[in-house]
C-alpha cells in the first residue's frame, strides 16, 4: 500500500465558497457551513484519500487562503509548494471571476514550484 501526500490551495476572492468547497469534502458532503465565517489567515485540513481500484492513499493536504485583499498578502508566504490548484469564483459574480487572473498572478510568483498553464 502506497501513501502519497499533496497538498491543495484554493485561492479567490473573499465569500466565494473556497471554504465551504473545504469543509464539503472534508467532511465527505456531511458538513455545509450555513453562516459565512471570513477566513483570517490559511486554515489547514488533512483528508486520508483512497485511490479507486489501488491500496494506495493520498493524504491531502486542504489549504484554504484567506480571500481579502487585506489578508490575503500575509498569506501568501504560507502557501509554501502545493501540489494542486483550486481557482475559486462565484458563478453570481462576475468580478470574482475577472478577479482570477490576478489570483493567477499571485500564485505564478509566490509558488514558483508549482506548474501553472
Amino acid at each position: 500500500m502506497g501513501k502519497l501526500r499533496a497538498r491543495c490551495l484554493l485561492v479567490g476572492d473573499a465569500a466565494v465558497g473556497k471554504s465551504s468547497l473545504s469543509h464539503i469534502f472534508y467532511s465527505g458532503g456531511s458538513l455545509f457551513q450555513k453562516n459565512y465565517n471570513m477566513t483570517a489567515g490559511v486554515e489547514l485540513l488533512m483528508k486520508c484519500v483512497n485511490i479507486p481500484e489501488t491500496n494506495d492513499t493520498v493524504e491531502l493536504y486542504i489549504l484554504d487562503s484567506a480571500g481579502k485583499e487585506t489578508l490575503a498578502e500575509g498569506c501568501e508566504k504560507m502557501w509554501g509548494e502545493p501540489s494542486l490548484l483550486c481557482l475559486v469564483f462565484d458563478l453570481t459574480n462576475e468580478q470574482s471571476f475577472v478577479n482570477c487572473s490576478g489570483w493567477m498572478e499571485r500564485v505564478r510568483t509566490h509558488c514558483q514550484g508549482l506548474r501553472v498553464s
